[in-house]
């Protein structure tokens, strides 16, 4: 016997892709892509689809005593039941807390595995109980189940579980098999299965297949495939029990008879390598069976008696009875021409092209013409030449959203606020809600034109919709009068993505075209996208967009645009995301770093001024099952946290009840992170790379502690290069301080030199930065240059010479009440009763004007003269290093010790006169002051303190 494989349909995107049979012969599957496809056979151009949600990673087909029924996995992490083939939902069987991974039935009992390590089964009798099995601590992957109410379950934990689904207890375990903490991530599934009349149990491990014989659970037989070297992921039996086919890793395929154990031969080798996930055979031919890989295309596979047997030489199944097809029969539907070029004068064979142009001349001589024209013939016929298989590129999303065809969801939620959408029979609105109250009040708004997008920023909240004619709609939210404006897509344009930012509103289209507008409405900029949008994200008065840069696989670039004035900049940059990873959300921060959030939990920044990407967390290490997400919501830089929501067995959070918001901290992918040297190298990594408060204060505390931990460690050298490295004057100044109270006077003197070159060094490293900023300086220039042209202009027209300002004399308000030598003599003499002894005047002390100018006061400052090396308060450390010489020449026969405690007397001393010094600069030479006395005739106690200043006859 020999088996041929069909060619390869493309069935669904990358990802689990599941495959079964109907009762009446169809190829069912169903994929990650959320359809459900079905195909009367494998060359079906047009299958029919239903769409049952986010993904849909298995299905089956049962006849019950009324009609016919399917079951399918749906995105809510339920069993839902529909008609077949109306599609009528008939109510949900199952329900769970994960991903629903597999489904079985057989005439008794209605089992489901799931994400969430659990497996739960009721009886089609009673549709009101339903057991739960635990007992795995992994994702459950495939269930086998068999007439004898015994069900074999593959799970993430490396085992194998058969139960007995009367007692829900565990018959047998076999372990050894590879874990996983993720049903996506799993690249071997083991996938168990039983033998039609429940004798026989097969599954996978490593490159042989076990077959058990469920009287004892002890292993029969194994088969092999020695022309197989790769890890088998899935087998099956076919419904005759004589055969088993199994598929590997690499897209192998093998087929065994079980008659005598015996391998048949065939097609073993693919054209392609991908897993194969899903083996099904056909209910109406025991010689056919079709499988699925994790690319997402569908194949069958044929067993015949011969390697030259007609492909339609099948034997069928129908009630029992086999039925042969007449191979003469696949010739009455094809319509023979007459054609007039009888002797081919007009076909030029391939081999012989093939020859001219590769020179393989040695090759044509061995066969004529016309037996390279037959086998051209052949090999176009056998379809040897492969079609290339189209890749489903991510489709454009909002970031912030959830999907859109939820009745209650987000259309964006972000740091400003979130914006929902209600779609029911009674009700079809848009509330927005702020977060800051005080920005704007809670908007209500009703969706008459059935908007799908949503973007909001502290200045508007932007609207579109998705149906052509696209309605572009804006609401200016710091506006006064007519706050709304709406504008229309040219015909055949349809919206896939908005962004406002502060002073902008941006819109990408599925023409290419990035049109930009100014948030009250004004038309200002139309852009080109090199490629088809993904998403869109503002902030302040940058945009970015990202999208896509291949056909063939997820790769994502950037256009960072910088928006000010009239002007427009760009840069781009491409995201390093890892292989076959999907872009779940990208935004910026509350500094205005680039946050990008691949599908496999890893967030990483974008560093515009340094021009370099860094992974800050790793969400997948925060979750708690396996099933849980994250839906990231905002990046704070300022305090390294992360804001998101948990989402439990789903990937999008739910309007109601309200999501709690989380906040995760910045954590670097370091080596050995849980020792407390990596913590610290961690810190000290964040302090300098991220613009986090108090970061200048950070870089010292964790370089100081580095730096101690390192010479506590007796490795100086190591202690030395931290605060060589670091390079900051307070790091130095604590670490020699340290280093001399440990007793390290080598050390501290040698950190003590590095305060001679820091100036120099701080030039180095002012010039670098220098480097590092003159791109985003270019970045800028452009709108600088704008807007420097006008004032450049004006200042060539205008001839009048600029006057430069006088200093005040005295910022002082006016007296009104102060004595002028330009009053009248009137004016001098209206207050002469209030003589100058009863106001305490002294003619001895005159009040300058001149006292209060900034001429005086400088000539103050300027006259005190104090010495460079006359020491201040708090800086001992830098001046002992300083005059470390000047002290050794004095004490030549002092040691280290002795000569620190001099250096400190002498230290004090010098501050003492210095403080006395300035303090009398500081003290202005004081006038003397003549008190009024009291006069003999003047009775004090009998006239009031304030009588003497009335107005006197």
């Amino acid at each position: 016997m020999f088996f041929k494989r069909s060619i390869k349909r493309f069935a669904h995107v990358n990802g689990f892709t599941f495959v079964t049979y109907s009762l009446n012969g169809e190829i069912i599957t169903s994929g990650t892509d959320g359809d459900l496809r079905i195909w009367k056979e494998i060359s079906d151009d047009d299958p029919s689809s239903q769409c049952v949600g986010e993904n849909g990673n298995c299905c089956v087909q049962f006849k019950t005593d009324n009609n016919e029924m399917r079951l399918l996995a749906t995105s809510d992490n339920n069993v839902q039941a529909y008609k077949y083939p109306e599609f009528d939902r008939e109510g949900m069987e199952l329900r769970f807390n994960g991903l629903v991974t597999s489904i079985k039935v057989n005439k008794i009992w209605i089992v489901a595995g799931s994400e969430d390590h659990t497996i739960k089964a009721r009886k089609f009798s009673d549709p009101d109980t339903t057991i739960e099995l635990k007992g795995h601590t992994g994702p459950i992957f495939q269930i086998a189940i068999n007439d004898k109410n015994h069900i074999a379950s593959s799970s993430g934990d490396g085992t194998i579980k058969v139960w007995n689904l009367e007692t829900q207890q565990v018959v047998k375990t076999y372990d050894g098999f590879e874990k996983f903490d993720k049903f996506n991530k799993s690249k071997n599934f083991c996938t168990p299965a039983f033998e039609k009349t429940g004798r026989y149990l097969a599954f996978s491990k490593g490159s042989i297949v076990n077959v058990v014989e469920t009287s004892s659970w002890d292993i029969k037989f194994k088969l092999e495939n020695n022309e197989i070297k790769n890890t088998y992921t899935a087998c099956s039996f076919s419904h005759c029990g004589s055969y088993l086919a199994a598929g590997t890793s690499n897209g192998e395929i093998s087929v065994w008879n079980l008659t005598d154990n015996s391998k048949i031969k065939g097609e073993v080798f693919g054209e392609e390598t991908h897993p194969i996930t899903s083996i099904e055979w056909n209910p109406k031919n025991i010689k056919e069976f079709a499988f699925c890989d994790s690319d997402g295309q569908l194949s069958t596979i044929k067993i015949r008696a011969n390697k030259n047997d007609d492909e339609d030489a099948d034997i069928l199944m129908e009630n029992g009875d086999e039925v042969v097809r007449d191979p003469d029969d696949i010739y009455d539907a094809i319509d023979f021409r007459d054609d007039d070029d009888e002797d081919n004068e007009n076909c030029v064979a391939l081999e012989k092209l093939k020859n001219e142009t590769m020179k393989t001349g040695a090759d044509s001589d061995s066969e004529d013409e016309d037996s390279k024209t037959v086998k051209s013939q052949q090999m176009s016929e056998t379809g040897s030449v492969r079609a290339v298989k189209p890749f489903l590129l991510q489709p454009p999303f909002q970031p912030g959203a959830t999907p859109q065809h939820l009745e209650h969801r987000f259309m964006v939620w972000n740091h400003v606020g979130q914006v929902q959408c209600h779609s029911t029979s009674d009700e079809n609105s848009i509330i927005a809600e702020f977060h800051d109250t005080t920005l704007h009040p809670s908007l209500h708004i009703l969706n008459t034109l059935d908007h799908q997008m949503a973007s909001l920023s502290t200045s508007s909240l932007a609207l579109a919709t998705k149906e052509t004619p696209c309605k572009l709609v804006c609401i200016a939210l710091l506006s006064s009068g007519n706050k709304e404006w709406s504008t229309t897509m040219p015909e055949c344009e349809e919206i896939q993505g908005i962004a406002a930012g502060k002073s902008f509103i941006a819109v990408a289209t599925d023409a290419g075209y990035l049109r930009i507008f100014t948030t009250m409405g004004t038309q200002r900029e139309v852009l080109m996208v090199p490629g088809p949008v993904v998403c869109m994200s503002a902030y302040d008065n940058k945009l970015v967009v990202a999208y896509h840069t291949s056909n063939t696989c997820n790769k994502y670039s950037i256009m960072i645009i910088n928006i000010l004035g009239l002007a427009v900049s760009n840069r781009t940059v491409e995201i390093p995301f890892a292989q076959n990873m999907r872009l779940n959300w990208l935004g910026f921060s509350d500094v205005g770093s680039i946050i990008a959030f691949e599908s496999s939990g890893r967030v990483i920044s974008y560093n515009i001024k340094k021009n370099l990407w860094m992974p800050i967390c790793n969400l997948e290490n925060h979750l708690i099952g396996a099933s849980d997400t994250f839906f990231m919501i905002s990046v704070s830089e300022s305090t390294q946290k992360i804001r998101a929501t948990l989402c439990r067995g789903t990937h999008y959070p739910l309007t109601n009840p309200r999501p709690i918001l989380r906040e995760i901290d910045y954590s670097l992918p370091l080596c050995s992170i849980e020792t407390e040297k990596s913590k610290i190298e961690e810190c000290l990594v964040r302090s300098v790379n991220f613009e986090m408060e108090s970061s200048s204060k950070a870089l010292v505390e964790n370089g100081l502690k580095l730096f101690s931990t390192a010479l506590n460690s007796e490795l100086e050298s190591r202690a030395f290069e931290i605060v060589e490295l670091i390079s900051d004057k307070k790091l130095i100044e604590l670490a020699s301080r340290y280093a001399s109270q440990k007793g390290r006077m080598h050390m501290s003197n040698k950190i003590s030199k590095l305060l001679n070159d820091f100036e120099e060094k701080e030039m180095e490293k002012k010039s670098m930065i220098e480097g590092y900023d003159k791109e985003v300086k270019s970045f800028t220039e452009a709108y600088e240059v704008e807007e420097q042209k006008p004032s450049e202009a004006r200042k060539i027209e205008t001839s009048t010479p600029l006057i430069a300002p006088r200093p005040m004399i005295s910022q002082r308000k006016a007296n009104p009440f102060k004595k002028s030598s330009n009053n009248s003599s009137l004016g001098a003499k209206a207050l002469n009763h209030l003589t100058k002894k009863s106001i305490g005047y002294n003619e001895s002390v005159t009040n300058s004007d001149d006292e209060n100018t900034p001429t005086n006061n400088m000539s103050l400052k300027n006259n005190r003269s104090v010495s460079l090396d006359t020491p201040r308060p708090g800086n001992f450390s830098q001046w002992f290093i300083a005059n470390k010489e000047d002290l050794k020449v004095d004490n030549p026969n002092s040691t280290d010790a002795e000569l620190f405690k001099i250096a400190k007397n002498v230290y004090k001393e010098l501050t003492q006169k210095t403080k006395a010094s300035v303090e009398e600069l500081d003290t202005p030479p004081s006038a003397p002051i003549n008190k009024r006395k009291l006069e003999l005739n003047e009775d004090s106690g009998s006239t009031a303190k304030l009588a003497k200043y009335g107005y006197t006859e």
